[in-house]
């Protein structure tokens, strides 16, 4: 028994119905005369053709032949899905982390509370070795305290400062 390997442009060429469309092609293409058929019936005068008339069923048909044409071998509904898929993604990504109330760590760091209820600059400037895991899971749970404020200063240092009340 003889076996062939089958190139895969053949297996993904899209099939054609008529006049080089696709299925999609002749469904946007029919859904315009459906409606059309709704407005000439229901509309008044009925079963009669007005200026109006013309007027609405080519207003809603243009939208449907405008995504049915091609471009660049891709329908324009296809292009209009793109876009708005780009459009509406998400612009702001919340990093998913452990729950840091769980976590036990031994290792607790001292920080000085300002007892000011306004901004107050640090008291003393200490360069901050690395840490360790459990250090920053404890630095993580400080500053995620709802009263704590940040700001920087001109030289870019992140500050940060209790509120309290």
């Amino acid at each position: 028994m003889k076996t062939a390997i089958i190139p895969a442009e053949v297996t993904s060429m899209e099939d054609t119905i008529a006049a080089n469309l696709n299925l999609s092609q002749v469904i946007l293409l029919t859904i315009p005369i459906f409606i059309n058929v709704f407005v000439f019936v229901v509309l008044p005068p009925e079963m009669h053709l007005d200026a109006y008339k013309l007027i609405i069923s080519l207003i809603l048909s243009l939208p449907f032949f405008t995504l049915a044409i091609r471009i660049k071998q891709r329908m324009v509904l296809s292009w209009a899905i793109l876009a708005s898929g780009y459009i509406l993604r998400p612009h702001k990504y919340l990093l998913t982390q452990p729950n840091l109330d769980r976590c036990t760590c031994n290792n607790q760091i001292k920080l000085d509370v300002i007892n000011d209820s306004k901004m107050a600059l640090p008291i003393s400037r200490t360069k901050i070795q690395a840490l360790k895991p459990a250090e920053v899971v404890v630095v993580k749970r400080y500053l995620n305290h709802k009263d704590v404020k940040y700001f920087t200063n001109k030289e870019g240092i992140l500050n940060a400062y209790f509120e309290t009340k």
